[in-house]
């Protein structure tokens, strides 16, 4: 049987972003290679779902600025099938807001 899906928006990569997310990723001695800054839309979908919703949102652009006051951090197991994410951390920037 085939885990969940999730619908996540990528974060753009721009010359600033990738910067922010190498430094991040120094800072928090992160190891990974397949690192995918995004925002969560829709998550545990069941995959008969995830079929029905998929073809609505594949080519819908989508273009949001905000301001993040914090970021959250998930972990998962590495080779655990049907594992969960949860909270590792949370980071907040106080006055040194992060814009994207």
């Amino acid at each position: 049987m085939k885990p969940p899906e999730q619908i996540y928006a990528v974060v753009e990569k721009t010359a600033h972003t990738d910067n922010w997310f190498r430094l991040l990723k120094k800072q928090l001695d992160i190891r990974v290679e397949k690192f995918v800054p995004h925002i969560t839309l829709v998550r545990n979908i069941p995959v008969t779902s995830f079929d029905k919703l998929w073809p609505n949102f594949e080519n819908r652009p989508f273009s949001e600025t905000f301001t993040a006051n914090s970021l959250t951090i998930l972990q998962k197991e590495t080779f655990v099938d049907y594992c969960e994410w949860r909270h590792y951390k949370e980071l907040f920037f106080a006055d040194k807001l992060a814009i994207f």
